[in-house]
């Protein structure tokens, strides 16, 4: 009889199969090896091996991008590449966010410096959210209730409008997950 078992929530796994014997005289020995009849094919996730500088995580990150961080601690980044071993380019995607924030190095070396993340993270989180962005979010009050606590008691940033920041609804960035070598990478955020 063969078993067959579907892993919905993991990409990586396929189709397992199983070959079930009807009575346990027909059940292999510890000491007999598996034949292919009943060994089961799972792929085995392939591991990453590009890594987030340190510097790019917990409150570092956070006070860096919301600009609370000492010049020479900025210029400190600049000297360190984002990632190991360097790239050139991280595509970082955050729940709320339609599409990938890409952040591409701006040094004449073309490695993605710390301060390239910083920054660009920054200019990123600071622009106007556009029309047909806000008509993709799932949840325009809570953007619109995010909107309101960071403008409260600012009437000039309030009349610039709703930025991508406000996509956060209010929640910290607390690192970057890094997701697979080609850069893919993920905002986590608390």
């Amino acid at each position: 009889m063969v078993l067959s078992v579907h892993f919905d929530e993991d990409p990586v796994s396929d189709v397992v199969e199983y070959e079930t014997s009807s009575s346990a005289s027909d059940l292999p020995h510890i000491s007999t090896p598996p034949t292919s009849a009943t060994r089961a094919h799972v792929p085995t996730p392939k591991a990453v091996n590009l890594f987030i500088n340190p510097s790019l995580e917990g409150t570092g990150l956070r006070e860096a991008v919301q600009g609370s961080t000492p010049d020479e601690t900025l210029a400190a980044l600049s000297e360190v590449s984002a990632t190991e071993p360097p790239i050139g380019t991280l595509k970082i995607t955050a729940n709320g966010f339609p599409l990938p924030i890409v952040i591409e190095a701006r040094t004449q070396s073309g490695v993605l410096s710390a301060l390239d993340v910083v920054v660009q993270l920054r200019e990123y989180l600071q622009e106007s959210v556009t029309s047909r962005e806000y008509d993709d979010v799932p949840d325009r009050w809570a953007v619109d209730s995010a909107f309101f606590r960071r403008t409260e008691n600012d009437a000039a940033e309030y009349n610039k409008g709703i930025r991508r920041i406000d996509l956060l609804l209010g929640r910290a960035i607390v690192g970057i997950q890094i997701l697979s070598d080609a850069g893919n990478a993920k905002l986590l955020l608390q």
